[in-house]
């Protein structure tokens, strides 16, 4: 900070502590505050995971949102399968071998069957 008393002295210290002042708003813009957005539902709590011949394979214990991972933990009351658990390798139905989730990993982000349709978690629509 420039002390007052150099403002009487010299002109060019003003000038030069407006440079100063122009350049620093120029290199460091205002912070901008941004709201983060609201959550888009992928599947509720209590909805049926189904392969895709219908046969009804777990339920979701919490409601999932897109963007979040699918861990083995959000599954419970498995109707024909083993319960999954971390870092296993999900097998598809027991009863008939069809899939009910299917993963595009990195870009395409885990689809899960539910009802008659797949879901995927990076799709931008809400659901229920």
């Amino acid at each position: 900070m420039i002390d007052p008393g150099w403002i009487v002295v010299g002109g060019a210290l003003v000038a030069i502590a407006g440079a100063i002042v122009a350049i620093s708003k120029f290199m460091f813009p205002p912070v901008r505050t941004f709201t983060k957005p609201e959550p888009i539902l992928y599947a509720k709590k209590g909805e049926i995971v189904t392969c895709t011949s219908g046969h009804e394979i777990c339920e979701l214990v919490t409601d999932v949102y897109v963007g979040g991972p699918l861990i083995a933990e959000e599954f419970t009351n498995w109707r024909n399968q083993e319960p999954a658990k971390p870092c296993d390798v999900i097998t598809p139905c027991k009863t008939c071998g069809e899939p009910f989730i299917k993963s595009n990993m990195p870009y395409g982000g885990s689809w899960l069957h539910i009802g008659e349709e797949w879901r995927t978690t990076r799709e931008p629509q809400k659901y229920g």
